[in-house]
């Protein structure tokens, strides 16, 4: 009998393992979705760089490549890290407010206020750091202009919410362009997440004028009682628009978030060469644009040789 049992066993392990409809991972039940925030972090060199200049300044003190540069620039290097997990937490903690704020279990970034349908890469991390990454939503492309000096053309993310979320659709009976716009009824379709979106990019256009933009960008996988139902009529509105329906036997809807898989979509990173020791901007910002060559070696400290 105890080897008839086991015989079941294995049989019922092999059926389940290779059932089509089995999954042991809960994994495909997440989705992953951006979210951008004003960048916290005051970028500043290491109190151990400050020591080495104050040396390298001093015509009296001896400073040589590997006692004082090289330690100096790992210390920095280690500023740069705690700086990217900072700006990890910084960003639990901003969706975790959200939520607070809502205080009916859900997210306003799930579904998103923002319609992301065209980067459609999200999923891919190797490409979702190009796609998602906030100075690129704003040129998604939406539904096209029917009329005009437009004709042809489509319209971007950014169009679409400096107008209030209204966006190109099909001509008027006199033969003008027509715009519709998001059901305002419908939570993600809000007036003031228009305006508030308008603030990021007001901050990130002004910001780029002296420095990389302080606005920053993540991913996290999120769950939720509502099964998504895409519209793909390849508008902005459409996606806003979409209908959710609730799982069988769920009445309150949720949403959660799976916090330890938080990623900031491009983290910043020191100059790989062991001669440099960059300042602010670092040789790769933080899911910021560098709009030259010298902007990202800008305040750099070179190494200097004492033999």
């Amino acid at each position: 009998m105890a080897t008839f049992n086991g015989g079941r066993m294995v049989a019922l392990f092999l059926c389940m393992l290779f059932a089509p409809n089995v999954s042991f991972a809960q994994e495909e039940t997440w989705e992953t979705v951006a979210f951008y925030m004003v960048d916290p972090i005051d970028e500043q060199l290491a109190p151990e760089v400050l020591e080495y200049i104050d040396k390298w300044k001093d015509p009296l003190t001896w400073v040589t490549f590997e006692r004082d540069f090289t330690p100096a620039r790992k210390w920095q290097i280690d500023q740069v890290t705690q700086d990217n997990l900072d700006r990890i937490e910084a960003a639990k903690a901003f969706l975790r407010e959200d939520l607070r704020n809502r205080g009916d279990g859900t997210s306003s970034w799930y579904p998103s206020w923002i319609p992301l349908g065209a980067a459609k890469d999200v999923e891919d991390p190797a490409k979702a750091r190009k796609d998602s990454l906030f100075k690129n939503i704003l040129f998604l492309e939406g539904r096209t202009y029917d009329t005009g000096a437009r004709i042809g053309q489509a319209q971007t993310l950014r169009e679409f919410f400096e107008l209030d979320g209204d966006e190109p659709f099909g001509l008027t009976a006199s033969g003008t362009q027509n715009f519709r716009s998001c059901d305002e009824r419908k939570r993600r379709c809000r007036k003031e997440f228009y305006e508030h979106f308008r603030n990021l990019v007001e901050i990130h256009d002004a910001s780029l004028a002296l420095s990389p933009s302080r606005i920053i960008s993540f991913t996290i996988k999120v769950k939720s009682s509502r099964i998504r139902t895409p519209d793909e009529g390849g508008g902005f509105v459409d996606e806003l628009d979409e209908q959710a329906r609730a799982e069988p036997g769920i009445e309150t809807e949720y949403a959660d978030f799976n916090w330890d898989s938080v990623q900031l979509l491009q983290r910043a990173a020191m100059d790989p060469d062991p001669y440099v020791i960059d300042s602010a901007p670092y040789w790769q910002p933080a899911a910021k644009t560098v709009s030259s060559t010298e902007t990202s070696s800008w305040g750099r400290i070179k190494a200097t040789f004492a033999d």
